[in-house]
C-alpha cells in the first residue's frame, strides 16, 4: 500500500466476533487498510463459503464444523465490507 498518496480510500476499525461475557470483541478488521484490499477479501471469502455450500448440498451436507467456518467467514468478511464503509 502506498502511504504517500493522500487520496486512498482507507478502512476504518470494525470490531467483529463478540464475547457477550465481556461486550468486547475478539477480531477486528483494523484502520488504515486500502478498501480495495478489504473489499477484494471479502469478495473471497464469500466465494469461498458459496463454494463450500454448494459442495455441501451436492454430498449429503455439511458438519457442524464445516458450517461453523462458513458462518465465521461470512461474519469476517461483512466486517471487512463494513470496514471499507459498505453497507452492512
Amino acid at each position: 500500500m502506498d502511504t504517500n498518496n493522500s487520496t486512498a480510500k482507507l478502512t476504518t476499525a470494525v470490531g467483529f466476533d463478540d464475547l457477550p461475557v465481556e461486550d468486547e470483541f475478539l477480531m477486528e478488521v483494523r484502520a488504515g487498510l486500502d478498501v480495495d484490499f478489504a473489499e477484494r477479501k471479502a469478495s473471497c471469502l464469500e466465494g469461498s463459503v458459496r463454494r463450500l455450500l454448494h459442495m455441501g448440498v451436492g454430498n449429503n451436507g455439511l458438519d457442524a464444523d464445516t458450517l461453523f467456518l462458513c458462518s465465521f467467514a461470512l461474519e469476517t468478511a461483512s466486517a471487512l465490507r463494513q470496514a471499507a464503509g459498505q453497507e452492512a
